[in-house]
């Protein structure tokens, strides 16, 4: 049985080194505003995707980043809370170099249940949709990949219920473990983007805490 945890600031994550725990949320609640809040009217004519790896003490990587993109008060709002949050939890994770993607979207990226292979990953969203997930105790993993031969995810069986998904609100952060968290192969947490009946805009931040290497294909994963 794994867990999910709900955590109230980022100390909580430590929480990943039980071997039972497959993903901890912390609620937008316990962010400050300014660091996620976007308008509507920020996010209009927005299209990019940026992606970088830097070392965990790096604080200027992200500003100069998003300030490409984002007006200069937004930009360093949300790079601040990023440098505390890459600094603590790359630390904690004894990874000298993160991975980050960030970026928007106008639908899913990755629109089928899977698991990564990383050795945990951190995201969020910004504005719009969050991440769908299905708890351990839901998931049929058999049915997980190409197996289901390009079958959707409501009608090949990896979830019995659509009361089993559960998806994170507007803000809300998660700590998911990877595939290659050690003694974690095949437990790794299932999720995907989210899925809606509308058109929607979002805007997402993705973390690798992991054995990141300057390849290509990481870029491209």
């Amino acid at each position: 049985f794994m867990r999910h945890i709900q955590g109230e600031g980022l100390g909580d994550f430590a929480a990943l080194y039980d071997d039972d725990v497959e993903i901890i949320t912390m609620a937008a609640a316990r962010r400050s505003k300014g660091a996620w809040q976007l308008s509507e009217d920020s996010l209009r004519g927005l299209n990019f995707t940026e992606r970088w790896i830097q070392p965990v003490d790096d604080q200027q990587s992200p500003e100069a980043v998003l300030r490409r993109h984002l007006p200069v008060k937004e930009a360093r709002a949300i790079a601040e809370e990023l440098g505390v949050a890459i600094d603590l939890l790359g630390h904690l994770l004894a990874c000298p170099l993160v991975g980050l993607r960030m970026g928007t979207l106008a639908g899913p990226m990755c629109p089928r249940f899977h698991v990564d292979n990383v050795k945990c990953r951190l995201v969020s969203t910004y504005f719009g949709p969050g991440m769908q997930w299905l708890p351990n105790n839901s998931v049929n993993r058999s049915k997980l990949g190409m197996i289901n031969h390009g079958i959707d995810d409501e009608k090949s069986g990896i979830f019995e219920s659509k009361n089993d998904i559960k998806q994170l609100d507007l803000g809300d952060v998660a700590f998911l473990k990877g595939d290659a968290w050690s003694g974690n192969a095949g437990l790794g947490a299932v999720h995907r983007s989210p899925h809606s009946q509308k058109n929607y805009k979002r805007m997402y931040v993705r973390i690798d805490f992991s054995d990141i290497k300057l390849n290509r294909r990481y870029f491209n994963d």
